[in-house]
């Protein structure tokens, strides 16, 4: 609230009337200027000079001049108005992208004048390598951080203070990137029945949505397609491979700054080579002569083994006497 201030002089009683002239900043105070109200009291010889409601604009030295025939006198005092600091134009919330600078004004106001200091999530901060704070006037601060960073994301802070009181301006400053990857996709050859595991290591601000791709056509998660992620690492995972899940799988991460695809990995679903092994053994036979003679067996293997049958330790050909299938 705006208040009156008065400043008074009194004069000792001398021959003839004194002529009073009152002056701010050693400029003389007009009977016209609206922002004073001067006062004289005949009965004690006094003269009072009003500042109405007193402002910043009007702090000063004051003086009262006066003179007559013989001579002239002075008084002179300073009014100082205390106002607390306030923020004609503060610091405010910002979204920019990695590698750009940040620049933001800072407007004041207060007296005497505030002290200013620059906070970073609670913990002052002054001019460095990448954050510059400069005073462009009393009232003017620039704040700018150069080449800004993922990791200077935060709660920036700018408090004023003085005699009158404190005030504090914030802004929240959200440094956004576009992916980037920084672990990517190579080819692989897997056995069947083994798992495909695919992993890529991702940044981006805000984190990056990743999409699988398998022979160019994306890929929902699902029983046999399994897809994980943790902090910046991505994975899709093929348990018990097959030979359809031969392909070549990429993915696309992306965020509101932009999208970026991985490499291309080439994946191949190898047969498993086993050795052959015989589960059903051929059994002893005796028979009637001229009756039909027949032995089996099973025998698995990987790749299919070529089966020889012996007579005798002589391998057998097919004939008219002898089938083999």
């Amino acid at each position: 609230m705006q208040s009156n201030i008065e400043m008074v002089v009194q004069l000792d009683k001398c021959v003839g009337k004194p002529l009073v002239k009152w002056y701010k900043d050693d400029k003389e105070i007009k009977d016209s200027d609206k922002n004073y109200k001067k006062i004289e009291d005949k009965l004690d010889n006094s003269y009072k000079l009003i500042v109405m409601k007193a402002t910043e604009e009007m702090v000063g030295k004051y003086k009262c001049i006066a003179s007559n025939d013989f001579g002239a006198t002075e008084t002179a005092a300073r009014f100082d108005l205390l106002a607390p600091p306030r923020f004609i134009k503060g610091l405010h919330d910002l979204d920019i992208m990695e590698g750009n600078n940040v620049s933001m004004t800072v407007h004041l106001a207060g007296f005497p004048q505030p002290e200013v200091t620059f906070y970073k999530d609670g913990e002052e901060i002054s001019t460095s390598a990448h954050v510059v704070i400069r005073k462009e006037m009393d009232d003017i601060y620039q704040f700018e951080i150069e080449n800004i960073r993922i990791i200077m994301s935060g709660e920036y802070e700018c408090r004023i203070k003085n005699e009158a009181g404190e005030a504090s301006s914030k802004g929240v400053i959200t440094v956004s990137s576009k992916p980037q990857f920084l672990k990517n996709l190579t080819d692989q050859v897997v056995s069947t029945g083994d798992d495909i595991l695919l992993e890529v290591t991702v940044t981006g601000q805000p984190s990056p949505q990743v999409k699988w791709f398998i022979d160019g056509k994306e890929t929902k998660g699902s029983e046999r397609i399994l897809f994980d992620s943790r902090d910046e690492s991505y994975s899709v995972k093929v348990p018990n491979a097959q030979e359809s899940d031969t392909g070549i799988y990429h993915c696309i991460a992306s965020n509101k700054m932009g999208e970026q695809m991985s490499d291309k990995a080439d994946v191949k679903v190898m047969i498993k080579n086993t050795l052959p092994i015989i589960s059903k053994p051929i059994q002893d036979s005796a028979v009637v002569i001229d009756d039909n003679v027949r032995f089996e067996t099973v025998i698995t293997g990987v790749p299919k083994p070529e089966i020889i049958w012996t007579k005798d330790s002589v391998p057998l050909k097919p004939s008219n006497k002898i089938l083999i299938k």
